[in-house]
């Protein structure tokens, strides 16, 4: 993933691979035309896990990683500051930093040991560790709340939520609402938080991540570089799902396709009543008006595969996905479609240059464009009148 701070600044951070002698990751400040790499951390420990991580700039000027079974403090330059193996041997796919400077992380899982949210201060003293009720394969999301933050956690059947005080973790017992019943339905991975509401879309169950963590040595495996569609572990269609944090028997259901085992790896972005849902399993990308919570309408579709998360420039309602296309036998094409966000209609392609299928977050840049990275991949996307 990429990360920009001040104007100019932007950070690049990436891990090795299983196939090569130590699995690692690193971080480098990048060039934001040339994406040419001005420093770099060097080789940072991942605890021989090889999963992607997070990147997060804090207010206080360091860069800090989630990598592995490990987080690392970077000074601007990326100099390490300070590195902490975390107290589960796992990888961690999810960092946020809450309001009072300290920071939380999560290790992932399949089923049936469960995952582990752990807070460090800002010097990753480990505060607390808390063993979650179930396996979480997704990232973390936060809102602030009265005396703290409020985490949500994705598991494997139930949403879950935790409040941070600054000195004490503690889990809601009475939010903790059902979206799927064990072994019936795909496990969600991230959920998205607008507007006094929790997304997910309940459709991870994919073949090439199960096989990863199916061994003894969950995430030691190589990372999948997808260059065809894995297929789905489940037969229903996507399904995306929206539940109120005020009350967790508020639940909103959408079917955006009819397809059956449809499979994507992230939550639906939503922007002034407008969802986005896709299936990248079979293509499929709709956008549904949310206002009226019990009656969500179809605004548009079209034919697309994405497979990362959206990004939206809400200031132009410009909507930026990937579409990942097969050519011809063995030629495939990941690339770059602007929409308009209400009405589904297509700006621009473009061809990243990438040919694998992979779930990394799109970056903004600070002059119409924005930067990409995939398996073996970076790159700068511009409009064609921007520097």
């Amino acid at each position: 993933m990429f990360i920009q701070r001040d104007p100019g600044q932007l950070y690049l951070y990436g891990t090795t691979t299983a196939s090569e002698a130590t699995v690692a990751g690193w971080v480098e400040r990048v060039d934001p035309i040339t994406l040419t790499p001005a420093a770099s951390s060097g080789e940072l420990p991942a605890g021989g896990h090889e999963w992607p991580g997070s990147l997060v700039a804090h207010a206080n000027g360091d860069l800090y990683v989630a990598n592995g079974s490990f987080v690392h403090r970077l000074d601007l330059a990326c100099r390490i500051k300070a590195q902490r193996e975390l107290p589960v041997d796992h990888a961690h796919n999810g960092m946020l930093i809450l309001g009072d400077g300290s920071i939380a992380t999560k290790d992932l899982r399949l089923g049936p040991e469960p995952s582990t949210l752990t807070i460090c201060n800002a010097d990753l003293d480990v505060l607390t560790s808390v063993e979650l009720p179930e396996a979480s394969m997704g990232r973390l999301s936060t809102i602030p709340a009265a005396g703290g933050d409020d985490i949500y956690v994705v598991g494997e059947t139930r949403l879950f939520r935790y409040r941070w005080t600054g000195r004490e973790l503690l889990i809601d017992s009475t939010w903790q609402p059902r979206y799927r019943h064990q072994g019936q339905g795909g496990l969600a991975w991230d959920a998205t938080i607008v507007d006094g509401f929790v997304w997910l879309m309940n459709n991870g169950s994919v073949d090439t991540v199960q096989r990863k963590f199916s061994t003894e040595q969950q995430a030691h495996g190589a990372y999948p570089e997808v260059q065809e569609l894995p297929d789905s572990t489940w037969n229903d269609p996507i399904r995306v799902i929206g539940v109120d944090i005020r009350d967790p028997d508020v639940i909103v259901e959408i079917t955006p396709t009819e397809n059956s085992g449809g499979w994507v790896i992230a939550s639906p972005l939503i922007h002034d009543d407008v969802l986005l849902a896709w299936d990248t399993c079979h293509t499929g990308l709709a956008g549904f008006d949310v206002s009226d919570r019990n009656a969500p309408d179809m605004l548009w579709y079209q034919p697309f595969r994405p497979s990362m998360p959206p990004l939206l420039f809400p200031d132009t309602n410009e909507l930026v996905v990937n579409d990942f296309r097969f050519l011809a036998e063995n030629q495939t094409s990941d690339d770059l479609v602007v929409l308009d966000i209400r009405t589904g209609t297509m700006k621009s392609r473009v061809a990243t240059g990438a040919t694998t299928l992979d779930g990394m977050y799109l970056t903004p840049g600070w002059h119409r464009d924005l930067y990409y990275c995939a398996s073996g991949t970076v790159a700068r996307i511009r409009v064609e009148s921007a520097l």
